[in-house]
C-alpha cells in the first residue's frame, strides 16, 4: 500500500511543478520517516528520469530525455509514466529529489541503505555513461585520440 500512495505522491509532485520551498521542505521531512526498500525504489525512479530529462537539457537530445519518462517498479513489473516537463523545472526538481534522500550514512536499517547505496551507485553509473559517450562523439577527442 505505502509504495503505490508514495509513487502516486511523487507523479503528482511532478506534474504539480511547485517551487515551494515550503512543500519541498515537508517533503524532504517526511520521507525520512517512510524510508523502507520499495520507497528507495520509486526514489531511484524518480532520480534517473530527472538525470535523463536534465542530461537532454545540458547535452541535447541524443543524450537523454526531452521529457520525463519514469518506469516504476510496482508489483514486478514495471509501470511507465511519461509527461512533458521543461528544462527550467527539470533542473529544479532533479536538485530537490536528490535531496529528499537523507544523508545514507545516517541510515541504519542495512536493507534501506544497501538500496539506497545501490540508487547512488546507478546514479554515478548513469552519469558516467553520459560521460564515455559524450567522449565517443566528440570530433574534438576523436581528433586527438
Amino acid at each position: 500500500m505505502i509504495p503505490a500512495v508514495v509513487r502516486v505522491l511523487l507523479e503528482l509532485w511532478m506534474l504539480s511543478k511547485t517551487e515551494n520551498v515550503e512543500l519541498w521542505a515537508t517533503l524532504e521531512k517526511l520521507t525520512v520517516n517512510w524510508m523502507k526498500v520499495p520507497v528507495i525504489g520509486h526514489w531511484q525512479a524518480l532520480s534517473l528520469s530527472l538525470s535523463n530529462r536534465v542530461f537532454s537539457a545540458i547535452y541535447g537530445s541524443q543524450y537523454g530525455t526531452t521529457n520525463l519518462s519514469i518506469e516504476w517498479f510496482m508489483d514486478d513489473k514495471l509501470v511507465p509514466a511519461s509527461f512533458e516537463m521543461d528544462a527550467r523545472y527539470a533542473f529544479y526538481a532533479w536538485q530537490k529529489i536528490l535531496h529528499v534522500l537523507p544523508n545514507p550514512c545516517t541510515i541504519t536499517d542495512p536493507d534501506v541503505f544497501q538500496a539506497a547505496f545501490f540508487t547512488i551507485d546507478l546514479l554515478v553509473q548513469n552519469y558516467l555513461r553520459l560521460i564515455e559517450s559524450l567522449r565517443r562523439d566528440s570530433t574534438v577527442c576523436n581528433l586527438i585520440v
